[in-house]
């Protein structure tokens, strides 16, 4: 929903969750920290605050982050000059400042990375400026990989026409550095660039590395079939943290949502001994792209479509699990009926 935050469909509050609130009245507890250290050997998770908390059994679903000393090695500058989306709790409460900033004379806006995120983020920002008649130049630095690489070449095609009528310019090449007000690509060509956009995905969390877990090559969790960690049957990971070794998909919120209730089950399961399921990702997924025009795109393999159907579509599905959250917080929250007292 971020796109849609950006552009001003959204208001952050019908963003967010209480997850504090909606863990009220269950038998888990609500700790407001960070883990900074995992020993997978000693069973041990240390938080940000100092406190240790032992486990049996573990499960890791943080996603990926934005790790801003490896950005700063493919980009230098980009640690200081860029704004990453990630975490998106971050980039959601910077985003009215810079927005009131773009706002009070032209700038040049740049955003890095051209996958599903950029391409989103890319024109929910032409949509933010055009709302209150902002000039603005925008461009999207899509590397020599081009716009949406992991898509169809018919999807690509599509997206390609809405950003030339939002006047994006795609470029293909890599930046190689960022200044306050310039950006440099590889073909030693500069643009001048008041505000960078760091779409350019994700990468493993700094705290797996010494954890002791087996993790590939790009330093994720690499689990099996049923979400467990190669080296540590008790560590469950699933979504972008984790690297399915039988079943490889690319990182993307549909895989990580279907993965939820596969995981749920195999921790129950495992938490009182008994076989776990196998999850078998499907072989495609439905995408839906928020182009910030009233229409989507969606793409479901080779096949691409635009149309305001699929936006009604990708609302509905966004706000309706927010709404089916916030309905279990009232209801944990609503209060009981008061006990009849005998007197008898």
């Amino acid at each position: 929903m971020l796109p849609g935050l950006i552009a001003g469909k959204y208001q952050r509050t019908q963003c967010e969750l209480h997850v504090a609130r909606l863990l009220k009245n269950s038998a888990a507890n609500w700790i407001q920290a960070s883990a900074r250290h995992i020993n997978a050997a000693s069973q041990v998770i240390t938080l940000n605050t100092g406190q240790q908390i032992s486990f049996d059994t573990l499960s890791i679903d943080i996603g990926s982050a934005m790790n801003k000393l490896e950005l700063n090695k493919r980009i230098p500058g980009a640690a200081e000059h860029g704004l990453c989306i990630r975490p998106i709790d971050d980039f959601a409460t910077q985003w009215p400042a810079v927005l009131a900033r773009l706002r009070q004379k032209p700038q040049s806006v740049v955003v890095v990375g051209a996958g599903a995120s950029g391409v989103e983020i890319i024109l929910a920002v032409a949509k933010a400026l055009a709302l209150s008649q902002t000039k603005a130049g925008l461009t999207l630095i899509a590397g020599t990989r081009g716009l949406l690489h992991n898509y169809s070449p018919m999807a690509k095609r599509l997206a390609g026409e809405v950003l030339q009528r939002a006047g994006v310019q795609v470029i293909d090449q890599h930046c190689v550095g960022l200044t306050s007000h310039t950006l440099s690509l590889h073909g030693g060509l500069r643009l001048k660039c008041d505000l960078a956009i760091l779409a350019t995905g994700g990468h493993a969390p700094t705290l797996l590395a010494p954890s002791g877990l087996s993790l590939n090559d790009y330093g994720y969790i690499r689990v099996n079939e049923y979400g467990q960690s190669h080296s540590h049957p008790n560590v469950f990971a699933v979504g972008d943290v984790s690297a399915s070794t039988p079943y490889p998909h690319p990182k993307s919120g549909v895989y990580a949502v279907r993965a939820g209730p596969p995981l749920l089950r195999n921790l129950l399961a495992s938490a009182n001994r008994h076989s776990l399921v196998a999850f078998k990702p499907p072989k495609r997924t439905l995408n839906l792209l928020n182009l910030s025009n009233g229409s989507a795109l969606a793409i479901w393999g080779s096949w691409a479509a635009c149309s305001r159907l699929f936006w009604w579509w990708k609302n509905v599905i966004d706000k309706g699990f927010i709404a089916k959250q916030v309905q279990r917080i009232a209801q944990k929250e609503m209060p009981k009926p008061a006990q009849k007292v005998s007197t008898s």
